[in-house]
């Protein structure tokens, strides 16, 4: 069975994504044991999957921090030291803006906290994104419950422990690599089904307590 030829859109997005040129992504034939999508970096496969999940993947409303003109602009919608019952899109959009600061500079270290690693792996988006700054120069820590095997790979560090904090908090943290000007977090607690309480900060101050809280608490 052949795969129809995919729209021009759908091989811009994917390729825009991950900051590599269209060149970069084929489609093939669509089988039980091959793909419809493959991406290479470098030469190396980095990635396969069927065109429809990967594209809605790569273009989710999540994602607006890619196309959105002013992204600052939403990320004001959080109030800039506390905001509750936030939507969650609001606060994926924050959670990227965090991540895109780290991956501009790809220098110093990233922390993120996804209460459940159950949440990485299921989420192609997030384990794509992901798995692309586990091949940049930044150092990567991952916190959540042990309820799947989500192995350190790629770059990427793990920290799995059963802990009430850890269950209940969404967390993005940047070091700046040293750099006051480029730090950022969010912090937010789950305080019911998809109701958040927390703060967003570029305070270097507040963002070097989260992180000492984490590693003085996490690491081993």
């Amino acid at each position: 069975m052949s795969v129809d030829e995919p729209p021009a859109e759908a091989v811009s997005d994917i390729a825009a994504f991950f900051d590599t040129p269209p060149t970069a992504v084929s489609v093939h034939d669509a089988s039980e044991t091959r793909p419809e999508v493959v991406l290479r970096v470098d030469g190396e496969e980095l990635l396969t999957a069927s065109m429809a999940e990967l594209w809605e993947a790569v273009t989710t409303t999540a994602e607006v921090i890619r196309t959105e003109p002013d992204p600052i602009s939403m990320i004001d919608r959080l109030d800039t030291v506390t905001f509750r019952s936030q939507s969650v899109p609001q606060l994926v959009v924050a959670s990227r803006y965090v991540e895109r600061r780290a991956e501009r500079q790809d220098e110093g270290t990233l922390y993120a906290c996804f209460q459940h690693l159950s949440r990485v792996k299921r989420d192609l988006r997030t384990m794509l994104y992901y798995s692309v700054l586990g091949r940049s120069s930044l150092e990567i820590h991952l916190f959540g419950l042990p309820d799947t095997d989500l192995l350190d790979t790629d770059g990427l560090t793990v920290h799995d422990e059963s802990s009430e904090e850890l269950a209940r908090t969404w967390l993005v943290a940047y070091d700046g690599n040293g750099d006051d000007d480029l730090k950022a977090a969010l912090v937010a607690q789950e305080v019911g089904p998809r109701q958040y309480h927390g703060f967003w900060t570029v305070d270097p101050d507040r963002v070097d307590e989260i992180i000492s809280h984490l590693t003085d608490t996490y690491f081993s």
